[in-house]
C-alpha cells in the first residue's frame, strides 16, 4: 500500500488500484440483465463503457449529459475541469441505496436482477490484473464514491484539494439517490480515443458474487 498527494487530498494505491477512499466498501450492488449477470459470475465477463457513451445516453434516469465534467463555483464564478484522457466506467451502488431507487433504475435500464459483489476489493484486484495482462499498463484504475456536489459554491482551499480526476466522481445532486460507487479505467496511452467500451474477462467470480432476486412492485 502506498499513498499519493499529487492532486490535493490523499489517495491510496493497493494492488495497483488507486482508491479515493480506502478501504472500499466491502460489498456493493450492481443492477444488470440476467444474461450478462450470469456471464459475469461464470467467466468474469464485463464491459466498461466510456463516459462519452454515458453522456450520450437518452435514458431519463440513468442518462447524464454532463457525466465526467467537473464543476465548482467560487465567488459565483464557475471552475470546471474535464479529463483529456479517455475514461471508462463500471458503475455500482452502495448498499444504502433505497428499494424505491433500485426499482426506478431497473425500469429505466431494463434490468431484471441485482448482483451482490461480496468482496469489492478482490473484484477490483482481478480487474487490475487482467488490464495489465491485456493492455500492458496502458489503462490505470481509480475507484471511489461518487460525490453529488456539482456546481456547489466552495472556497479556494476546497477547490485546490480535489483528488485527481475528481470530475469522474462528481455528479449533480439530482442523482443523489443512486448512491453510486464508480470504478474508472483511465487511458494513459491515448490509444483508446473514441472507443466506446472496454471488454474484459477476469475468470469465474462465483466465489465473490451472487445473483439476488430483484424485488419489483
Amino acid at each position: 500500500m502506498n499513498k499519493s498527494e499529487e492532486s490535493g487530498e490523499t489517495t491510496t494505491f493497493v494492488d495497483g488500484v488507486e482508491y479515493n477512499e480506502y478501504p472500499p466498501p466491502p460489498s456493493l450492488l450492481k443492477l444488470m440483465k440476467r444474461h450478462y449477470a450470469e456471464c459475469l459470475i461464470a467467466a468474469g465477463s464485463l464491459r466498461l463503457s466510456s463516459l462519452q457513451y454515458h453522456r450520450e445516453s437518452e435514458r431519463k434516469i440513468l442518462g447524464d449529459k454532463n457525466d465526467g465534467l467537473g464543476l465548482f463555483k467560487m465567488d459565483g464564478h464557475p471552475y470546471s475541469t474535464d479529463a483529456c484522457n479517455e475514461v471508462f466506467a463500471f458503475c455500482m451502488s452502495l448498499r444504502e441505496i433505497s428499494q424505491n431507487r433500485i426499482t426506478q433504475l431497473a425500469l429505466d435500464g431494463g434490468y431484471d436482477c441485482v448482483i451482490s459483489i461480496m468482496s469489492s476489493e478482490e473484484f477490483f484486484r482481478r480487474i487490475k490484473l487482467q488490464l495489465l495482462n491485456d493492455f500492458n499498463g496502458d489503462l490505470r484504475m481509480q475507484a471511489g464514491i461518487v460525490k453529488y456536489n456539482r456546481e456547489e459554491e466552495v472556497d479556494i482551499k476546497t477547490l485546490n484539494s480535489q483528488k485527481f480526476l475528481f470530475n469522474v466522481f462528481q455528479k449533480d445532486h439530482s442523482f443523489l439517490d443512486d448512491r453510486e460507487y464508480r470504478l474508472a479505467v483511465v487511458d494513459y496511452s491515448f490509444k483508446f480515443r473514441n472507443k466506446k467500451y472496454v471488454d474484459l474477462s477476469i475468470g469465474s467470480c462465483a466465489d465473490i458474487m451472487r445473483i439476488d432476486k430483484l424485488v419489483m412492485p
